[in-house]
């Protein structure tokens, strides 16, 4: 019986194996050219009441002509700084690469800004609002199928703007990420840590002695404090929970403590309401800006979106 050279052998195994190297590359660059549709990003603007006008931006599948898209109110965080850093702003959130690679092929997005004051703003509600029947109104959006997804202050936005029924937002389905739970919460917490790093003294103004002049302090000072902080807590309202909620929590986030998510979780529990939790160990950065260090994130609320949009 005749044999194979040993350097054929070899040629033979590494033809094989480069073949099957540009097969693979071939079939992933196939898969990632169907799922990476282009989006268009473009801005739209929309007015409150008062007359400030706002401007946010939207990402647009190509596709988009074709039938109405699902559509996400995405709400970034870092409202103090969003006026003065666009690393904070809402084109950035479109910018985001995971974004665009996991949302940008199936939905349209619009990423919206929010005036604020101070955390609770009476008019970062009224935002939303007008931000979301801006959005329900364009063509290419099925206003039927609309999720709130938002970030730090923007989960805060996206919770409540979802739950309480006074903001009219028809929502099927809500995304918390290192979100705000509670406003109480969150000043109690800042009053402490500020004290502790006076370097985080500029947010006090906008969270903690700003959140006190407006709304008054202690919560339970009076009827209008009562109802100022019940109406900022999104624990008021878990109880009219009707469509899917998931929440993604850093366990040792810095900003926002894991604790926001873990008490939502179990005001759930006591209406016999369900919540997805994802909490995200590690310490990296803090462990709260899960949206830019983690396209794991992203992924898993493409996930639950394609689930439930």
């Amino acid at each position: 019986m005749s044999r194979i050279p040993v350097e054929a052998r070899s040629f033979k195994v590494l033809v094989v194996a480069f073949l099957l190297t540009i097969f693979i590359f071939a079939s992933f660059f196939a898969e990632a050219s169907t799922k990476a549709t282009k989006a268009k990003i473009k801005p739209i603007k929309y007015s409150l009441q008062d007359g400030t006008e706002l401007q946010g931006w939207v990402s647009i599948p190509d596709r988009s002509g074709k039938c109405k898209l699902p559509g996400i109110l995405l709400i970034h965080g870092g409202a103090s700084l969003s006026g003065n850093d666009e690393r904070f702003g809402p084109k950035h959130m479109l910018e985001i690469k995971a974004v665009q690679r996991h949302l940008g092929a199936d939905y349209a997005i619009f990423s919206v800004e929010y005036k604020s004051e101070y955390f609770g703003d009476s008019n970062e509600f009224s935002s939303i609002i007008a931000a979301y029947n801006r959005f329900i109104a364009e063509p290419y959006v099925d206003p039927s199928r609309i999720a709130l997804v938002g970030v730090s202050h923007g989960g805060f936005l996206a919770l409540l703007g979802a739950l309480d029924p006074d903001n009219g937002i028809d929502a099927k389905a809500v995304v918390d990420i290192s979100g705000v739970v509670d406003l109480a919460m969150h000043v109690r917490f800042y009053e402490k840590r500020i004290k502790e790093e006076p370097k985080l003294s500029n947010y006090d103004k906008y969270a903690v002695s700003g959140v006190k002049r407006r709304l008054g302090w202690p919560p339970d000072r009076d009827a209008r404090t009562r109802e100022n902080f019940r109406k900022r807590s999104a624990l008021s309202f878990i109880k009219n929970l009707d469509i899917p909620l998931l929440v993604i929590h850093g366990k040792s986030d810095k900003f926002v403590p894991f604790a926001h998510a873990e008490a939502l979780v179990e005001e759930a529990k006591r209406y016999g309401k369900k919540v997805e939790l994802v909490a995200v160990p590690g310490r990296l950065r803090g462990n709260h800006f899960l949206i830019a260090s983690r396209g794991a994130v992203w992924k898993r609320v493409a996930e639950f979106l394609d689930k439930n949009l």
